[in-house]
């Protein structure tokens, strides 16, 4: 009787299909354990092949445990684990992945906590306690802000955390500790004299007209730098009267090219009467295209507008300012000029809601980090309050 072209044997570790295909007999353990050729037309021999092959897998198996295990209770470098949690988090937006933005900070935060957990002989994410949080805070203290630091904490307690979910890290070395988050904000304000000096400066230097026109944008609406440069003509609705952000997480085009938005939604900003005026003046005869461009009509990039920002407004300016402004001012950025829109705000009579919809803030608690009232300001609106009514004269 001819010998049957397959047949499935039970192995002391597994079984398996073996099967003749042209001639020579093979052993089949898929979907897990694959196929192989016994490389023998001899049907008593492809047994005895196939029992040396049942444990050369099982052994093989047993050893990749062995090594997975192994791996698992390797202790994860500082700056590895910081590697693992940042690459996670490269996805797309609608997979909750990190912005460019926020992948930068990251990669700011594993280079100084790297650097200094270095120095300090701990190198591994199992040496890390709370004390050596604490430890981390106070040698930071009054060389980075409150706000900083308690970011920085809060995020080192939240990739421990993250490795102990992925199981890179044994649960016992979670991290726990109570931190006050700061509240208000230290930064600094420009004052409304500030911002026409600022203005006026611009205007009157034909070399800074459209660096100028940018922070008359930013100090009339309040948008990031970043947002304003990304900024097109067809976003300005001058019959409307509406300037639109654009945020393109989600959008179909390639991922390199969409505008983006740090609170990933799209608003609309009203255009004040001196913004709309500067902007139609402003307008080229094709109305597609970026606002801020260079004369050959690329973007222009960040770093270079914040060096001739500080180098050609603020710093000569600065000297002019009285003696007691001086330093401050000097400080002063293109973000200050976000600071500077919600104040006006506030002290306009601005409700806080349309204000957070201008900004794009769902968190109130936000808009605190950028109110600030002047001395003055604040004696005028008391002076409107009348806590009596009409009190009857003596």
């Amino acid at each position: 009787m001819p010998p049957r072209k397959y047949e499935w044997i039970s192995c002391i570790n597994f079984r398996w299909k073996l099967y003749l295909r042209d001639g020579v007999w093979y052993g089949d353990g898929r979907p897990r354990r694959g196929r192989y050729s016994l490389g023998t037309s001899d049907p008593e021999k492809a047994r005895r092949l196939l029992s040396e092959l049942d444990a050369a897998v099982a052994r093989r198996e047993q050893n990749q445990k062995t090594n997975q295990a192994t791996e698992k209770n390797q202790p994860i470098g500082i700056q590895e684990g910081w590697e693992r949690f940042i690459e996670n988090g490269n996805r797309p937006g609608f997979l909750l992945g990190h912005s460019p933005a926020t992948t930068k900070k990251y990669r700011l935060m594993q280079r100084r906590t790297s650097d200094y957990f270095f120095k300090r002989d701990i190198r591994w994410w199992n040496q890390l306690t709370e004390q050596q949080l604490v430890e981390y805070g106070k040698f930071f203290d009054g060389k980075l802000s409150p706000r900083s630091i308690h970011h920085e904490i809060v995020m080192l307690i939240s990739v421990a955390n993250w490795l102990i979910r992925e199981r890179l890290l044994p649960p016992e070395n979670r991290l726990y500790l109570r931190l006050r988050k700061p509240e208000g904000s230290e930064a600094f304000c420009y004052s409304e004299s500030q911002v026409t000096a600022i203005l006026n400066h611009c205007c009157s230097r034909p070399k800074l007209r459209q660096l100028g026109m940018l922070c008359h944008l930013l100090s009339h609406t309040g948008m990031r730098l970043g947002e304003a440069l990304a900024l097109e003509w067809e976003d300005v609705n001058f019959s409307q009267g509406f300037i639109t952000v654009r945020d393109e997480s989600f959008s179909n085009q390639p991922s390199a090219s969409r505008r983006r938005v740090k609170d990933k939604c799209t608003r609309q900003i009203p255009i004040a009467k001196s913004l709309r005026e500067l902007l139609q003046r402003s307008k080229p005869k094709s109305s597609s295209g970026l606002v801020f461009r260079s004369s050959s009509g690329r973007p222009l990039l960040q770093n270079n507008l914040r060096e001739q920002f500080r180098d050609q407004v603020i710093t000569p300016l600065a000297k002019l300012m009285p003696r007691n402004q001086r330093k401050a001012f000097s400080s002063g950025r293109f973000h200050t000029f976000r600071h500077y829109f919600v104040s006006q705000c506030f002290i306009k009579g601005v409700n806080e809601g349309t204000i957070r919809s201008w900004l794009g803030h769902s968190d109130s608690r936000i808009l605190e980090l950028y109110r600030h009232l002047a001395e003055k300001d604040s004696q005028r609106l008391m002076q409107k309050l009348n806590f009596t009514g009409k009190a009857k004269s003596e």
